[in-house]
């Protein structure tokens, strides 16, 4: 809820169809939602190099 009200202004309830309509029309899965979930990669990937956890390839 906490990151909704932050970025949004509001709480979106995903098991109610009206408001998960709206929560798309606002942008949801077009930029904020990417955004967020990008900022919070960085940030893991910050925390672990400061912490010394070795990078493996894939």
């Amino acid at each position: 809820m906490a990151v909704q009200n932050f970025i949004f202004g509001r709480y979106y309830d995903m098991s109610d169809p009206a408001q998960k309509k709206a929560f798309e029309e606002a942008g949801a899965h077009k930029d904020k939602c990417t955004h967020v979930v990008g900022t919070a990669a960085k940030w893991i990937t910050e925390i672990l190099l400061d912490e010394g956890v070795p990078l493996q390839k894939l």
